[in-house]
């Protein structure tokens, strides 16, 4: 795996994806994940049964990801039960989103901590209550698991600032 550099690495990974782009080897990259790893996953871009559908499709093992789902609240989308993800409702808290990976992070206890997408903290942030920078070196605080960011391009220097500002060492991988 071409990647595999950054996973082994102890330093935050903050993957910078193109905006119009679905990007096959991002599921290639996550296949690996689940070929060898188990990470949880937070979405504030895609619905469970969308990443499910994805998963499935490209033969990715979907019970090695635990995913909490913050995006079918928002659409309205009735949440079924599932044993791998939980439904967060948003509108909500920062501080209560970080509560609910903590949870998930105790029970699930994955390799890897995977959040999509980052970019969304800012197009949320008028029902999201919560600063943005506190959030993330929270999220730094209780997990020594690797974390995984995902962000939009053109979104990056932004999160390199906060990274920065919250003395979290990063490696920044733009998408190929």
């Amino acid at each position: 795996m071409r990647y595999a550099k950054y996973l082994s690495s102890d330093k935050t990974l903050l993957i910078v994806l193109p905006r119009q782009k679905q990007d096959m080897s991002f599921l290639q990259f996550l296949k690996n994940i689940s070929e060898h790893h188990t990470a949880l996953y937070v979405s504030l871009s895609k619905t469970y049964g969308s990443l499910a559908e994805k998963f499935i499709k490209n033969n990715i093992v979907l019970n090695k990801f635990f995913i909490i789902d913050s995006i079918s609240g928002i659409l309205k989308l009735p949440g079924k039960e599932h044993k791998n993800c939980s439904y967060f409702a948003l509108p909500n808290t920062l501080p209560n989103l970080k509560k609910e990976i903590e949870k998930q992070m105790k029970i699930f206890s994955p390799d890897y901590l995977l959040f999509d997408s980052l970019s969304n903290l800012i197009s949320f942030r008028e029902i999201l209550k919560g600063e943005c920078s506190d959030f993330l070196l929270n999220i730094k605080k209780i997990t020594n698991k690797k974390q995984i960011f995902l962000c939009n391009q053109g979104d990056e220097k932004t999160f390199k600032y906060i990274f920065d500002k919250n003395k979290i060492n990063i490696d920044v991988l733009h998408w190929q």
